[in-house]
């Protein structure tokens, strides 16, 4: 367990000065800044450094909103936005694993009682096909959806960008939800077939059968 969360610091370390590297020589590049990587490298490992010690002292930096190609100078503590964005983020999760839970179980209990091949091997790749899509794509899948639908009918579904508490959360929903409706699915197909095999659910059958 210890390697593991050292190799994880690693990795977190690794991927935070690479991030500073990339934005420091995209920001120089638009600004025709430019200079060796080595001096970048070097400078840019720096501000990691900085970062990292003022996250050990609580200090999470500022907040710039994105102006065109640049940022505002003036920023908010993100920690004052920490409190609302792990409110949205909380209440998003909750939302997509009750939507996971009731459509892949409802999905998983009808194609069991249906007791077809052909219902099983849809399930399957039902499966395979929402644990495999990644999340992103999905939600730029849904995206280009519904601005195809608002082209062709000139009528809006749902927003495709924002959030609020009203048709926004459809599209962030739906998915977060899709991984857990394809795994629910599955583990209530199987669990739901194997009751239905029991001798006890084909005796009531037989009983059933002949009353």
């Amino acid at each position: 367990m210890l390697r593991r969360v050292l190799s994880g610091i690693a990795v977190l370390l690794c991927v935070t000065y690479v991030s500073f590297l990339t934005q420091g020589l995209a920001m120089r590049s638009r600004s025709n800044q430019l200079a060796p990587v080595g001096e970048v490298a070097s400078q840019e490992l720096g501000a990691t450094v900085g970062m990292l010690r003022r996250l050990s002292h609580g200090d999470l930096g500022l907040y710039k909103r994105p102006i065109g190609y640049w940022f505002s100078s003036e920023g908010q503590p993100l920690g004052e936005l920490l409190g609302g964005l792990l409110l949205n983020s909380a209440a998003l999760l909750v939302l997509a694993m009750i939507l996971g839970g009731l459509i892949g179980g409802l999905i998983g209990v009808v194609s069991a009682a249906a007791r077809r091949p052909g219902a099983s091997l849809g399930l399957l790749l039902f499966s395979i096909v929402g644990i495999s899509t990644p999340s992103f794509f999905l939600g730029v899948l849904l995206q280009y959806l519904e601005i195809t639908i608002y082209r062709s009918t000139g009528v809006r579904l749902v927003p495709v960008g924002g959030f609020g508490w009203d048709s926004h959360l459809v599209l962030p929903v739906l998915v977060l939800a899709a991984r857990p409706i394809a795994q629910v699915a599955r583990l209530s197909h199987v669990t739901i077939a194997d009751i239905l095999n029991d001798d006890y659910v084909r005796t009531a059958r037989a009983w059933a059968g002949q009353g």
